[in-house]
């Protein structure tokens, strides 16, 4: 009489799963949002109700203003009368259009907006949030700026140039830490696509080993 034939478990199966447990992590790590910066709250004398903004003026879905050196202004995309139709690929309203912005409310997040311009076209205009704190501070820069020429008054045009000089400059620097902050932001997006987009093919093709493995078991077992 011969042996009971004992069944045989799938080959490699412990190690598909295993892979399949690594690629899940690696899925929700790549879903993490690498450029968030975590704050600690408002700064100097002007308390925020927000950890983060973009430096926006809002009347309705319109833009009313926005302040130089902050995300909005330095992502040269947006123009004062645009209508917000979008946030982060979401319809917005008026009565909902804050709450989407301010989002997570983390610094460093991405906000990516669509708009409608004057002339009827639609843009889309993608900038990083910026710490409130931060934003606060240039804020207070310019305000000094503007105090500091009042002061000198018409009298002293070469205090006024200075001081014109002086916002230009500032105000060429931050747009062009602002493109720098967008070519990463872009290259971090791509990046998440792709690395989103193998990590697919990788799971199809784990789970295609395992359907094919467990065949194979079936059929030398039977």
């Amino acid at each position: 009489m011969n042996p009971p034939q004992m069944k045989m478990e799938v080959p490699g199966e412990e190690i598909m799963i295993h892979c399949q447990q690594l690629v899940g992590m690696l899925d929700a790590r790549i879903n993490d949002d690498f450029l968030a910066v975590p704050t600690g709250g408002g700064a100097g004398d002007r308390p925020t109700t927000t950890q983060s903004t973009v430096g926006l003026m809002l009347a309705g879905t319109s833009i009313d203003g926005m302040l130089v050196g902050g995300p909005a202004f330095n992502c040269q995309e947006l123009d004062q009368g645009d209508v917000i139709l979008q946030v982060n690929d979401e319809d917005v309203t008026a009565d909902n259009l804050h709450t989407k912005i301010v989002g997570s409310d983390v610094p460093g997040t991405i906000l990516k907006l669509v708009v409608q311009k004057q002339d009827g076209r639609t843009k889309t205009a993608t900038m990083k949030k910026m710490a409130s704190a931060v934003i606060a501070d240039r804020r207070k820069l310019f305000e000094t700026f503007t105090a500091l020429k009042a002061t000198a008054g018409g009298g002293n045009s070469q205090v006024s140039g200075h001081v014109d000089r002086a916002v230009a400059l500032f105000t060429k620097i931050m747009q062009e830490d602002a493109r720098h902050e967008g070519v990463i932001v872009n290259n971090v997006q791509c990046i998440t696509e792709d690395c989103s987009a193998w990590i697919s093919q990788l799971r199809s093709a784990l789970d295609l080993m395992q359907v094919d493995a467990r065949d194979a078991a079936k059929e030398h077992d039977a």
